[in-house]
């Protein structure tokens, strides 16, 4: 077993096929805040019990997240992100729009939703630092581009140094599960119309 050296949540990834009451009430059971969904059969999306789902997320609102198995031409890309982000709202279940790069930094949006943000992601008098630190490459001659690169360059979890200039410092057991109670407590309802 390998140890691992930073906190981490526990999500599922899994195929729209797979999705059905009995295992979100386990998911639910166990606190997995996430649930990463393969949108390659975007088709499937249209058989699954949605009203049973929202049902079985009473009082622990998961987020679901997409994420292709391969990745394909872009005009699929978009129909499926389109069929996924419209599914999605006509049932109102949390989730997030788009695939959620490896490697890159959270929005503070995508934190609030998992509910990672008031465990992690703030800084607060009392609490121990823990961070990441990343460096924004921007392509040479444009400082307008939003096209920016992140790379990351050094993790400190509560004081000490475990990444730096893509080698690990630390190997062993310095990580803990971060238990979500209540994902998405401190996202804005939205607001529904009559």
């Amino acid at each position: 077993m390998q140890l691992i050296p930073l906190d981490f949540i526990i999500g599922m990834k899994t195929t729209p096929q797979r999705i059905t009451p009995g295992i979100i009430r386990k998911c639910r059971a166990r606190k997995v805040p996430v649930i990463w969904v393969d949108i390659m059969d975007a088709d499937a999306l249209t058989v699954i019990p949605w009203g049973w789902i929202r049902e079985a997320l009473n009082h622990y609102p998961i987020t679901f997240v997409p994420f292709f198995s391969t990745e394909p031409d872009t005009q699929t890309r978009e129909r499926h992100l389109r069929i996924w982000q419209n599914t999605m709202k006509s049932v109102k279940i949390p989730h997030i729009g788009v695939p959620i790069g490896q490697k890159v930094p959270l929005k503070p949006e995508v934190l609030r939703k998992i509910g990672i943000h008031p465990h992690r992601g703030i800084l607060s008098p009392g609490r121990e630092i823990s961070y990441n630190l990343y460096l924004e490459k921007v392509p040479e001659g444009d400082l307008l581009v939003r096209d920016t690169q992140h790379v990351l360059k050094c993790t400190m979890s509560k004081g000490e140094c475990l990444f730096l200039n893509g080698h690990p410092t630390a190997y062993r057991g310095k990580g803990e599960e971060i238990v979500i109670r209540t994902p998405g407590f401190f996202v804005e309802p939205t607001p529904y119309r009559l």
